[in-house]
């Protein structure tokens, strides 16, 4: 892939972000024109709940199983955290993994995987990853450019999103409040 392909590459995604109104459809086609573009067997946005992660976006080639469904509410251990949120965790080959990761990709077909995380501050709010189930794979220095570039911009979008639905929250509440009282009010700047 030529450098002006790349760039063409992100332009369309960054438009497609900025011309969007649907989060949730913007990121699930981000994540398959990457996993296309990528060459790659899965594409995944893992997002953190109460210290569980959940797979709540995961694009799939015709050839691997979609593993979305069996992804949510998990545990990871502190090691796996920790290897995420140093920044990029790049596996050409998940046979050299600890055992105790290997029990978690090895069922899933993974044979390499790249990994960045998604972090506010020093707290990780998910990760976005690539599979590779064909084989053993090198990732080349663009593919990982490339996902640390898509990695920000989804970032943005989920902080994005959470602020909306915070907003919403607050705005049911206040809504719920005004409307129990039982004496007249007049909000004259909410």
């Amino acid at each position: 892939k030529t450098v002006s392909h790349i760039q063409e590459f992100l332009f369309t995604i960054i438009h497609n972000f900025y011309h969007s109104t649907d989060a949730d459809t913007v990121i699930n086609s981000t994540l398959s024109m990457v996993g296309n573009f990528m060459d790659a067997d899965r594409t995944y946005l893992f997002e953190t709940q109460k210290g569980l992660f959940s797979n709540t976006y995961e694009w799939c080639s015709s050839k691997v199983k979609p593993q979305i469904t069996q992804r949510q509410h998990m545990a990871l251990e502190p090691l796996t955290i920790s290897k995420i949120t140093n920044g990029l965790f790049i596996v050409d080959d998940v046979s050299k993994l600890e055992e105790s990761e290997r029990k978690i990709v090895e069922p899933q077909g993974i044979k390499a995987m790249m990994i960045h995380p998604l972090l506010e501050g020093k707290n990780i709010i998910g990760f976005i990853g690539c599979d590779d189930c064909s084989g053993i794979r090198t990732w080349q220095p663009e593919e990982i450019q490339l996902l640390q570039i898509i990695a920000r911009v989804i970032m943005r979008v989920l902080l994005q999103k959470r602020a909306e639905a915070s907003a919403h929250e607050y705005q049911i509440i206040m809504q719920t409040i005004l409307d129990t009282m039982k004496s007249l009010i007049y909000v004259a700047d909410f």
